[in-house]
């Protein structure tokens, strides 16, 4: 191992941030109902706040997927409210 790779924990938490993040990104259009999304929100808490401990923190990298999940389904929101 390199002293510039960042280690093995980094490269495979770098790896499925990505995946996860790719899979949100391809979900959270089809997220329909308000129930579905605050199961989706709280899997994405519970993620970020396993890999925080190890100092995987990524939860800032879930702003985009967000800003465009509430900027194009506001309806889903106000509806089931």
């Amino acid at each position: 191992m390199s002293q510039g790779d960042g280690g093995l924990l980094y490269s495979w938490s770098t790896h499925r941030v990505g995946a996860y993040l790719h899979a949100l990104e391809l979900a959270l259009p089809r997220i329909d109902e308000g129930g579905a999304l605050a199961s989706v929100m709280e899997h994405c808490s519970y993620c970020g706040l396993s890999l925080a401990r190890v100092g995987g923190a990524y939860q800032i990298l879930l702003a985009t997927s967000w800003k465009i999940l509430l900027a194009t389904s506001q309806d889903i929101l106000l509806t089931t409210s």
